[in-house]
């Protein structure tokens, strides 16, 4: 009877202990997260100075403090930070990242991933902390302009980490233990990459309508300019399926269409399709829409004057460098066969501006002399050797004009 008692007694001052420990624990607990605070983040400007150039460049900082959650203790604790777009309330979109390191695993939506370690009890940050660093130029939103983005900051453990595609994933992961999205505004000067995709279709569209003016700068639309264009559109589309390849199939035949029929009723101007291409079109697709203009004086094996003062007229327009259009030039006659009819002067084909004085124009012709037949010894035999051959023919002709 006696060493039941004692048994007993025994429990219940172990139990007493254990329940005193509990108390005071989480006393100490409150106490110290009286102290701190519960955990928490925000995100605050800051900038960085470059070591490699000495210039400052701004940052985001994802900042930490306070106590870290209770289902954080015992844990290898990692964090994830993601940025999503819900300007005006519209669908929440992923924002892109430029930087190999900062994105998702398979694909390039903004993601970093921290490594805290292994987490102790009552652990804590009791002072403003960094735990990521976020750089507005290399982040790529929907749109450009003001967004109002959320940076999405969840603490994760990371032997059962949650899989985070686009931005997001299940709260109801077992492997998320704690998530906090801080609003956050900010002004991107570039395009976002819907904006920029829109803008690049509106392009191609642009072009294709610059390049049925070329066609028709003599009056008609030759079968050979109108395949071209046609290859051109679908080569254009052949990367995309499904709806998208749908609506770009609609959206570029709509063009040749209606560029068509306003070039026959003489209501399709260039300095409009010009105007636009300057407003959304980036360099590349202002030197593509040359280039498709080349292919197509190419095309019908037909070189006309009125095909080559229009192109280099929307050269002049979109701002391109007169170089870079006169070897696209250059390139596209190459492929015209030396049988093909060439419809043009020798001025035209030189581009000799006959308001220049003859010094002027002797100038200009030894530089193109001395391009040419550095091309012809470098060349090997065949066409291309041929065609340089041609153009010192042509200078020849002309130098005899010009004494």
């Amino acid at each position: 009877m006696d060493t039941l008692l004692g048994i007993l007694l025994l429990v219940l001052i172990l139990g007493w202990r254990v329940w005193l420990g509990l108390i005071l624990d989480a006393s100490r607990r409150r106490s110290y997260a009286n102290a701190v605070g519960q955990f928490q983040v925000r995100v605050v400007h800051d900038r960085l100075r470059s070591k490699k150039d000495g210039v400052d460049m701004e940052v985001l900082v994802v900042q930490g403090k306070g106590l870290f959650p209770r289902e954080t203790w015992d844990t290898s604790l990692g964090g994830i930070v993601s940025i999503l777009d819900h300007t005006d309330g519209a669908e929440t979109l992923p924002v892109l990242s430029m930087i190999d390191g900062l994105q998702e695993h398979d694909s390039i939506v903004f993601q970093h991933r921290i490594d805290f370690g292994e987490m102790g009890r009552h652990m804590s940050l009791p002072n403003w902390t960094k735990i990521s660093t976020v750089f507005p130029d290399a982040l790529v939103p929907p749109y450009g302009g003001r967004r109002d983005l959320s940076v999405v900051v969840r603490l994760v453990d990371r032997d059962n980490p949650p899989a985070v595609v686009g931005g997001g994933c299940s709260r109801l992961h077992p492997g998320v233990l704690w998530e906090k999205a801080i609003e956050h505004q900010h002004v991107f000067l570039e395009k976002g990459y819907i904006e920029e995709s829109e803008h690049r279709d509106e392009a191609k569209a642009l072009s294709l309508k610059i390049g049925v003016a070329v066609a028709m700068a003599d009056g008609s639309l030759a079968p050979e300019e109108r395949d071209t264009l046609q290859r051109w559109a679908s080569k254009a589309i052949a990367p995309f399926t499904g709806e998208v390849r749908e609506n770009l199939r609609e959206l570029y035949l709509g063009a040749l269409q209606s560029a068509r029929r306003d070039a026959l009723e003489g209501r399709l101007t260039l300095s409009s399709l010009t105007r636009r291409l300057n407003e959304i079109g980036e360099r590349a697709s202002k030197y593509e829409a040359i280039e498709l203009c080349c292919e197509i004086m190419a095309a019908d094996g037909v070189v006309v004057k009125e095909e080559i003062g229009t192109i280099r007229n929307i050269a002049q327009a979109l701002g391109l460098d007169a170089n870079e259009v006169e070897k696209m030039h250059e390139l596209a006659v190459m492929t015209i066969a030396p049988s093909a009819k060439m419809h043009i002067s020798v001025e035209e084909e030189l581009g000799i501006d006959t308001s220049q004085s003859k010094e002027q124009i002797r100038k200009h012709l030894r530089r193109e002399f001395q391009k040419w037949n550095n091309r012809l010894t470098a060349l090997p035999a065949g066409e291309k050797r041929d065609f340089a051959q041609r153009k010192l023919d042509e200078i020849a002709e002309a130098r005899k004009r010009y004494e």
